[in-house]
């Protein structure tokens, strides 16, 4: 009990002070009173220990409590000089200073202390901030009291750290010539920028020169240059003197320096450097005119590793210093062997003003080169360089120094191939089969166009040698000539094939430009022969164009129906006989194409499509390789010993019989012998009967007939007939005449009579009613059959009047 009291009255305690303080906050000084010293500890906190020279740096006064506290609290803050000086940061002996509210309540002061920029190659130095809690706080068994941060300042001036030479003479002596470049590198100590022309200066023997600024801006490495001037000399090397301020303040071999900023910031480059010495390797005659230093072809072929007619092949030779070009001016290439007619010159194409010529030279139809072109190197004659042709003159740039020859060559450039001959570029198949959409048939012409990169012209059989394009039709052994058909004088020349008989190929043909050929070019007359420069356009295998010449033959004929049952193997009028005929492949047929049968000795035609009585047509709707044809027996046929077919007796009868591609069928085939099984017996029974009779003699102009005139008259039957003897036809000429039989040919039978003095038919000549007599002859069919002899009047005929009595 004791002791809960006791620890009552020091909360109260606590409580009144509280209650005290914050009295004083509301009513007292304006000034926050600091935490008293028992109730907070302080430390330094430094996130940041380095900052760029110019740049600031915050430090942390930490209150480490435990309490949360509303009053402010703050200290002393205090810099002192390390490496650097007062005049790199802003130095501080302050009086208290005090955090915000926000800080204090965050127990978080932050303090900012300033360093100063300046042009100064000094290199990083450092001071030290600390702080010391406000007097009234003061404790001497508080641990932080005079707790400090070292802080780095980094001087970022940019500095040359080191100079070095890295250009080359040209010449192996280590001399550089006339409008050659030397070239110093300055490395500095930081990346930096170049807004400007800054330079430095050079001793070029005795002379004073500067190198300009040339490249390298956003890197650590500069690089400066001076161009070798006529008049220039320095037999011991070239030096750089150390970078210096006269006596009055001004930088020296380094000017234009503050144009050079560290990359990022506007500080300026540091102005002084070490020099380098004599050169010895980089020494200077300014009376040597520049030098090819590198010679190298630029192009390159279209396709693979062959420059082909009209391609344009680039050569370009570097020179130590620049050169400017005026007029026309060659370089000699070799195309091809050891040969004097092999060399070429290649024109001057661009460069001029720089240090790069460029020579150009364009393939020609003649040019033939398997192991790479080169090109010549400078030489002396007499003295005197020689290496390029041309009324042009090459100059020193910007002078009238004349520049001699003096470049490399180029060995053969295995690279870069010539074969300027005509060269096949593509190759198609411009011609369409003219029936079934993919496939050619016999006769048909397949035109082939084969495209070249020149005008070309082909031999044809009236030179004595063909061009022409390889076919395979069917497997790789079955080649065709496809030969030169048109185009002479361009580039694209047409090659035609007509199939032939037997000509297949299912998947389409392939073509191939035969590597012996005569196609010339129109230039220069030179053959193409594509082995072994090149490779020849091939069409593999075109299922678009396929070829079928392979015309339909006739595998067998045959009888294919047999007479009805108890017919004893013989059929009797009207009954149907059928014929198939069997193709080697599907035929379509049109029209009435017929198949003569041998009937007893009597032709008859089985036509395809033939109605049989009582039945349908038999014609076949679509594409087949039999093909059905029939016949009707008719009264009359009569075959005893069988139904036989002729051998080639398949005829088209005005139609046709073609494959699907159009071929049309071959109609020959063997003779079908007489079948036991297919005899006929359908015997005419019919007597030919008068059909009808008329006056088939011309009476002439005056329709009479005189004396001596002959009168015929036609009787037609009802089928052919047989005559024997003299059979007769009475006129009526005012008295009854007898015309005689005078001749037969199937139905028709002629009667005549020769007018007599008497004889008359004024109303014109008649006949009466069944005039017809035998006297005795016969008229019988072939089955022997009498003919019926009855017959219509005819007449009077008033375009056949009869008077024979001349006038009277």
């Amino acid at each position: 009990m004791i002791k809960r009291k006791t620890i009552l009255g020091w909360q109260f305690a606590v409580l009144v002070l509280i209650a005290l303080v914050a009295l004083v906050w509301v009513v007292g000084p304006r000034n926050p009173q600091p935490v008293l010293a028992d109730q907070a500890k302080f430390y330094l906190d430094c996130p940041t220990t380095t900052v760029r020279e110019g740049k600031n740096v915050d430090v942390f006064l930490v209150r480490v409590t435990n309490h949360q506290h509303s009053v402010n609290f703050g200290a002393y803050w205090h810099t002192d000089a390390g490496t650097a000086g007062t005049d790199d940061y802003m130095h501080q002996n302050t009086g208290a200073v005090w955090g915000s509210q926000a800080e204090s309540l965050a127990n978080r002061n932050r303090h900012t202390f300033e360093t100063k920029q300046d042009a100064l190659l000094e290199g990083n130095e450092t001071f030290t901030a600390r702080f010391t809690p406000t007097d009234n706080v003061v404790d001497i068994n508080n641990p932080a009291r005079d707790n400090k941060c070292e802080i780095t300042i980094e001087d970022d001036d940019p500095n040359i750290t080191s100079l070095s030479m890295i250009s080359e003479p040209a010449r192996d002596n280590g001399t550089y010539g006339v409008s050659e470049v030397i070239e110093i590198q300055a490395t500095f100590s930081t990346k930096v920028d170049v807004d400007g022309s800054p330079s430095m200066g050079i001793w070029v023997g005795s002379n004073w020169r500067s190198a300009n600024y040339l490249r390298g801006s956003g890197s650590d490495k500069l690089v400066f240059g001076y161009t070798v001037q006529s008049g220039d000399s320095d037999s011991d090397g070239i030096r750089v003197p150390a970078g210096f301020q006269d006596e009055e303040g001004r930088w020296r071999n380094f000017q234009n320096h503050d144009t050079i900023t560290a990359t990022g910031s506007s500080t300026t480059a540091y102005p002084v450097y070490a020099g380098i010495d004599n050169q010895a390797d980089h020494k200077v005659d300014g009376s040597l005119t520049p030098i090819g230093v590198k010679t190298e072809i630029t192009s390159s072929p279209a396709s693979g590793d062959t420059y082909r007619h009209g391609e344009t092949i680039y050569f370009a030779i570097t020179f130590s210093g620049a050169l400017d070009v005026e007029g026309p001016k060659n370089i000699n290439l070799r195309v091809g062997s050891d040969n004097s007619n092999n060399w070429r010159g290649a024109g001057y194409s661009s460069g001029s003003g720089t240090n790069t010529l460029t020579f150009s030279y364009t393939v020609k139809s003649e040019d033939l080169d398997s192991d790479g072109v080169r090109m010549a190197a400078s030489w002396t004659q007499d003295g005197v360089a020689m290496g390029w042709s041309g009324s042009g003159t090459v100059k020193v740039k910007g002078a009238d120094t004349v520049v001699p020859p003096n470049f490399s060559g180029l060995s053969d450039q295995t690279e870069h191939k010539v074969d300027g001959r005509p060269y096949p570029k593509l190759l198609s198949i411009v011609s369409t089969p003219a029936g079934l959409a993919d496939t050619y048939k016999k006769g048909e012409a397949i035109l082939v166009d084969i495209g070249f990169d020149q005008e070309v012209h082909a031999l044809d059989d009236s030179n004595g040698v063909a061009a022409y394009a390889t076919l395979t039709v069917g497997d790789s052994t079955d080649t065709r000539k496809a030969y030169y058909a048109s185009g002479n004088g361009t580039n694209i020349l047409t090659f035609k094939y007509n199939v032939g008989e037997g000509d297949s190929d299912s998947d389409g043909i392939s073509v191939t430009l035969s590597d012996s050929q005569d196609i010339r070019s129109i230039e220069d007359n030179i053959s193409f022969q594509h082995d072994p420069w090149g490779t020849v356009p091939v069409l593999e295998n075109q299922s678009d164009h396929k070829v079928d010449g392979t015309s339909p033959s006739i595998s067998s004929v045959e009888i294919v129906d047999i007479p009805g049952p108890g017919s004893d193997d013989t059929y009797a009028e009207g009954d149907w006989i059928g014929v198939r005929v069997t193709f080697s492949e599907a035929v379509n047929v049109i029209g009435r194409p017929q198949v003569e049968l041998d009937i007893g000795g009597t032709a008859r035609q089985a036509e395809y499509g033939h109605l049989a009585l009582g039945g349908g047509s038999r014609i076949d709707p679509a594409a087949s390789t039999t093909i059905n044809f029939g016949y009707t027996v008719q009264e009359g046929d009569v075959d005893s010993d069988g139904i036989s077919i002729d051998a080639n007796k398949v005829t088209l009868n005005g139609g046709t019989m073609r494959d699907v591609v159009g071929n049309d069928a071959a109609l020959t085939h063997d003779a079908v012998a007489a079948d036991s099984g297919h005899k006929v017996d359908a015997p005419d029974e019919t007597a030919p009967t008068v059909s009808s009779l008329a006056i088939t003699s011309d009476a002439g102009s005056d329709n009479t007939y005189g004396t001596g005139d002959t009168i015929e008259i036609t009787i037609t039957f009802s089928e052919a007939v047989a005559v024997t003897g003299t059979p007769q036809l009475t006129l009526d000429l005012d008295e009854d005449r007898q015309a005689d039989f005078d001749s037969v040919s199937g139905v028709a039978v002629v009667f005549s009579y020769t007018v007599v003095v008497g004889d008359s038919a004024e109303d014109g000549l008649k006949i009466e009613a069944n005039k017809l007599t035998l006297n005795g002859g016969t008229i019988k069919d072939n089955a022997g059959n009498d003919a019926v002899l009855t017959h219509d009047a005819l007449g009077p005929e008033s375009e056949h009047i009869v008077n024979g009595y001349g006038g009277i």
